[in-house]
C-alpha cells in the first residue's frame, strides 16, 4: 500500500533478523507478525513458507530478481523465469 506508514515497522524487520541470526539452518522462513500499539509479536515462523499462497497476489516468481533468489537457495523454479 503506497503512502502507508507502518508504526514500529523498522523495529519488527531489526528483531526478524536477530531471530534469524538463530536458526542458520532455515534459510526461507514465512514470518506472521501482528503489529500491536506496543511494536509487533512473532505468531509463528513458517519454513519453508507457502510460496502458492503468495502467488495468490502476484506471480511472485515473474520477477528475475524473486526467481533467482529462490533458485539460488533450492526451490524448484522453472528455468524460463530464470534470469538468463
Amino acid at each position: 500500500m503506497e503512502g502507508v506508514s507502518i508504526p514500529n515497522y523498522a523495529s519488527m524487520i531489526q528483531g526478524l533478523l536477530r531471530i534469524c541470526e538463530f536458526l542458520p539452518e532455515a534459510l526461507l522462513v514465512g514470518w506472521d507478525v501482528l503489529m500491536t500499539d506496543d511494536g509487533y509479536c512473532v505468531i509463528e515462523g513458517n519454513s519453508p513458507p507457502g510460496l502458492v499462497v503468495w502467488q495468490v497476489h502476484q506471480p511472485l516468481l515473474s520477477n528475475p530478481r524473486n526467481a533467482s533468489f529462490f533458485h539460488s537457495h533450492g526451490i524448484p523454479v522453472a528455468k524460463h523465469l530464470l534470469p538468463s
